[in-house]
């Protein structure tokens, strides 16, 4: 029958084996993908770069709505792809150190995953619905959607 708690297909003490150029081929793969997304238009500089002051939208109630409403999409949209980007970068550093081993980490790898992982878990906390709150919750809590302009025009950065 096999071994209480053996994964099917795999043979009970053979384990997961690896081979170096799977996980180079891997990483390279990882690479390209961020770079891809850092040249493209979904890339968190180039969407940063899009904002529209809430004032192009005109001065009556409904203008105002729309503003606070694009500033929310806007937000998400940098922080999605910053998070996207985060985790390609993450990936690809652990499979560099899964394949030299972790007693390899350099300060400066340990300190990036660290912060990658400050940055998830921040966004992580500010969107869980099981915690009651979301990134609209802290918007409105943060006064830039109370029904005045629904955003500033300063060009903020989340990070």
């Amino acid at each position: 029958m096999g071994e209480v708690g053996a994964r099917p297909g795999l043979n009970a003490g053979s384990g997961i084996s690896k081979k170096a150029e799977t996980l180079a081929h891997f990483k390279k793969q990882l690479d390209k993908m961020l770079k891809d997304l850092e040249e493209s238009p979904a890339a968190k500089s180039e969407i940063s770069r899009h904002r529209i002051a809430a004032a192009a939208y005109g001065k009556f109630p409904a203008a105002e709505e729309l503003a606070g409403s694009y500033q929310r999409v806007h937000t998400r949209l940098e922080e999605l792809s910053q998070i996207l980007g985060d985790q390609l970068e993450a990936l690809g550093v652990t499979v560099q150190l899964s394949d030299r081993g972790y007693d390899s980490v350099d300060a400066e790898q340990a300190a990036r995953l660290q912060e990658i992982h400050k940055r998830a878990q921040n966004y992580y906390d500010r969107t869980d619905p099981q915690r009651g709150r979301s990134a609209d919750d802290d918007a409105n809590a943060a006064g830039r959607d109370t029904g005045k302009s629904g955003t500033s025009d300063s060009d903020e950065t989340f990070s």
